[in-house]
C-alpha cells in the first residue's frame, strides 16, 4: 500500500505542480482575457476575407477567465486575439497553443495592419504529419512584431466538445513544459502498464475471474486515454483520422463493458445481490449495442449519448459498492473509494465538456488523477482480499503444523519406547509399549477428527460444500459408467435475510439448524448425499433416481420444512424452502458442474414464483 501511495503522490505533483505555475510570464501568455469570440450560426464568415470586411459589424463577445467552453457545438466559430508588441530584446517567434486534441477543423490567420501574413489549417480531419509541429496539441509557430500589435484569428469547427484556451510560449519555455507534460503521461501510462502486468500475473497464479476483467478494464481506460488526449493518434494511428473520432465513442463504450464486468466479478453480484446483477447484465447489453452503434452513429450524436451513460455506469457502479460496503461486504470499502476518485475526475472531465465546469488544467487531467486514484485504490482492494485469504491460509497451516508436532512427539515416545525396551523388563516393555499404542490411537483419533471436521458443515452438523463436491464427481463419474441418471434438489431457506434481521442471528442460527435436522431426517437412503452448500442453502444428490422420484423427495423435504414450528420471542414462526430439481444422465452433460447449474435455475424460477414451492428443470423455468 505504501507503494501506491508514493505513485499517486509522484502523479499527482506532476500532473498539479505545472498547472499552478501556469499563470502569465514572460515565456507564457494566456490569451483568454484577451480574445472576443462570435457564433457563425448561419456559415455567414467562410474565410477571413468575410470576417474583416464586416468586422464592425460583428457583434464579439468578451471572453471570462482564460479560456471558453461552449459544450458540445458543432456551429463554426470565429475568435479575435490581440497581441501587443513584443520586447525588441526577444526574438519574435512565438508557439501559439491550442490543448483541445480533439478539434476537427482550426484555421489560424496571423494579420498586421489589415494584411493576412499567415495561414494556417490543423485539426483532427488531418494527418497527424501534417501538423506544423508534430504535438498531441495543436501547435503552430507565428511571428509577432516588435513594435506593432498583431491580431490573431481563429476559425474553429468541430463535431464533439469546443474548449479553447490558447497560449503563447516561447520555444525554449515550451520544450520545458513539454518535457514535464512527458513525464506526468509517462508516469500515467507506466502506472497503467505495471497494474495490468501486476494484475496478468495474479491471474495466472490465482485464476479468480476478477483479475481478468480488471485487466481488461485498465487496458480500455489505457486505450481511452490514448484517444481522448491524443497520444494514440500521435503514436498509433497518425494517419487514421477517420478512426481518431471513433477511437474516442468506442473506448468509452468498451470501457462502460469493461467496468460493468470487473464490477460484477469482484463484488460476486449473482450471489450477493441478483438484482443488482440483472441490472448490470442489461446495462452490460446497452453498451455493446453502443460499440457497435460507434462505427454507424455520427461522432456528434455518438460522443454525447456514450458520455451521459458513461457518467450513468459510474454513478451505478458507485451506488451499489456503497451498498455493497453497508451490508458488509468487506472488500467493498476500497472499491467504494477507487470508483468515487474516478467519478470525480471523470465528472469534472466529462462536465467541462458540456460547458458546465471551467476548463483548466485540473479539468483537462480529471479523468487521469481519477484513473491514477482508482488503479493504486483498487489495488489495495485486490491486496486486501489477497491478505484476507492469506490469513486463512494461515491459520490452516497452523492446525497442520499442531498435528504434525503430535505426531513427531508420537514418534520420539516411540524412539524412547525402543531405547528402554533393551534396559527394562518385558512387563515395564509391555506396559511402554500399551503408552505407545494408546498414543498412536489418540492420534489415530485426532487425524479422524481432524478429517470429519474438514467435510463437515460446524454449525449444522451436515456434509458442507466441499464434502459435497467430491461425492458429487465421485457418483457422476460411476453414473456415467452404468448409465443411469442423477438427481440434484437445490434448496434455499425463504426470507432468511429478513428473519436474521428481525430476529438476529442467534435466531438465524438455531433455524439453520433446525432446518438442517428436518432434511436429514427425510434424507436416510445410503448413497444419498445432503450438505450445507453456502448460506441459507442446501443441496441433495439422488443416485439413480429419476425425476418422478426426486420430485417426490424433494415435496417431502418442503413438507418436513413447513412442519416446523420454530419459536422465537414468544411468537411461533413459519420457516419455508423453495427448492428447484434437476436430472440428467451424465452422457447427456456437456461438462459435470450443469446438472447444478440446471438445478440452480429451476430455484430461481420456485423463488420468482412465490417461494414454498418446487420446480423442476426445464418445464418450470422460463426466459
Amino acid at each position: 500500500m505504501a507503494h501506491g501511495a508514493r505513485i499517486l503522490l509522484v502523479f499527482l505533483a506532476a500532473v498539479l505542480l505545472p498547472a499552478l505555475a501556469w499563470g502569465n510570464t514572460p515565456e507564457r501568455v494566456a490569451l483568454g482575457q484577451d480574445m472576443q469570440w462570435f457564433a457563425d450560426q448561419d456559415n455567414a464568415y467562410p474565410n477571413l476575407e468575410t470576417v474583416l470586411h464586416a468586422e464592425s459589424r460583428i457583434d464579439w463577445r468578451e471572453t471570462q477567465g482564460d479560456g471558453i467552453s461552449r459544450g458540445f457545438n458543432s456551429t463554426p466559430h470565429w475568435f479575435r486575439i490581440r497581441v501587443p508588441p513584443v520586447a525588441s530584446a526577444r526574438a519574435t517567434t512565438r508557439y501559439l497553443q491550442i490543448p483541445e486534441p480533439l478539434l476537427n477543423r482550426i484555421e489560424v490567420f496571423v494579420v498586421r495592419n489589415g494584411e493576412a501574413l499567415q495561414h494556417e489549417t490543423m485539426g483532427i480531419n488531418q494527418p497527424f504529419p501534417e501538423r506544423p509541429l508534430e504535438h498531441r496539441d495543436f501547435i503552430t509557430p507565428v511571428s509577432l512584431s516588435e513594435t506593432e500589435p498583431t491580431r490573431i484569428y481563429l476559425r474553429i469547427q468541430t463535431n464533439g466538445s469546443l474548449q479553447v484556451a490558447p497560449a503563447l510560449w516561447t520555444p525554449e519555455a515550451f520544450a520545458e513544459q513539454d518535457r514535464t507534460d512527458a513525464v506526468t503521461s509517462g508516469i500515467f501510462y507506466g502506472v497503467m502498464l505495471v497494474m495490468f502486468l501486476y494484475n496478468l500475473f495474479i491471474y495466472f497464479v490465482v485464476r479468480d475471474r476478477s483479475y481478468l476483467h480488471y485487466i481488461g478494464y485498465v487496458a480500455m481506460f489505457t486505450l481511452f486515454m490514448g484517444a481522448l488526449h491524443g497520444d494514440a493518434f500521435q503514436y498509433i494511428w497518425p494517419y487514421a483520422t477517420a478512426w481518431q473520432e471513433t477511437s474516442v465513442t468506442f473506448s468509452v463504450a468498451a470501457l462502460g463493458i469493461a467496468s460493468i464486468l470487473f464490477t460484477n466479478s469482484f463484488l460476486k453480484l449473482r450471489r450477493h445481490w441478483p438484482l443488482a446483477h440483472r441490472v448490470f447484465s442489461t446495462m452490460l447489453a446497452a453498451s455493446v449495442l453502443l460499440v457497435v452503434l460507434s462505427f454507424v452513429l455520427a461522432y456528434e450524436i455518438s460522443i454525447r449519448i456514450n458520455s451521459l451513460y458513461g457518467i450513468l455506469i459510474m454513478l451505478s457502479i458507485l451506488a451499489v459498492s456503497i451498498r455493497m460496503w453497508w451490508v458488509g461486504y468487506r472488500h467493498a470499502r476500497y472499491f467504494v473509494m477507487a470508483w468515487l476518485a474516478l467519478i470525480l475526475g471523470t465528472m469534472a472531465l466529462a462536465l467541462s465538456k458540456f460547458g458546465l465546469l471551467p476548463w483548466n488544467a485540473v479539468t483537462a487531467n480529471g479523468a487521469q488523477i481519477g484513473a491514477v486514484m482508482e488503479v493504486v485504490l483498487l489495488s489495495f482492494a485486490l491486496g486486501d482480499r489477497i491478505n484476507h485469504e492469506r490469513a486463512e491460509r494461515f491459520q490452516a497451516q497452523q492446525k497442520a503444523l499442531a498435528a504434525a508436532e503430535e505426531a513427531k512427539s508420537a514418534q520420539e515416545e516411540l524412539l524412547e519406547a525402543k531405547e528402554a525396551a533393551n534396559q527394562e523388563l518385558e512387563e515395564r516393555v509391555r506396559e511402554r509399549t500399551r503408552e505407545l499404542e494408546q498414543a498412536l490411537k489418540k492420534l489415530e483419533t485426532v487425524n479422524q477428527f481432524l478429517e470429519e471436521v474438514s467435510r463437515t458443515d460446524q454449525l449444522t452438523g451436515l456434509h458442507n460444500r466441499h464434502h459435497f463436491v467430491r461425492r458429487y464427481h465421485e457418483e457422476y463419474k460411476r453414473a456415467q459408467r452404468n448409465q443411469y441418471p442423477l438427481s440434484v434438489i437445490l434448496m434455499d431457506i425463504d426470507h432468511f435475510k429478513w428473519f436474521n434481521d428481525t430476529y438476529g442471528h442467534i435466531a438465524g442460527d438455531e433455524c439453520l439448524k433446525a432446518v438442517s435436522e428436518a432434511l436429514a431426517r427425510i434424507i436416510s437412503r445410503a448413497g444419498d448425499t445432503l450438505a450445507r452448500y453456502g448460506g441459507e442453502e442446501f443441496i441433495v444428490l439422488l443416485s439413480n433416481t429419476p425425476m418422478e422420484g426426486a420430485l417426490v423427495v424433494a415435496e417431502r423435504l418442503r413438507r418436513a420444512v413447513s412442519d416446523l414450528a420454530l419459536e422465537f420471542d414468544g411468537r411461533t414462526v413459519p420457516v419455508t424452502i423453495s427448492a428447484g430439481v434437476a436430472v440428467l444422465t451424465p452422457a447427456n452433460l456437456k461438462k459435470p458442474e450443469q446438472l447444478i447449474q440446471n438445478a440452480d435455475e429451476a430455484l430461481y424460477a420456485a423463488k420468482e414464483q412465490g417461494r414454498n414451492r418446487v420446480c423442476r428443470y426445464p418445464d418450470d423455468v422460463t426466459g
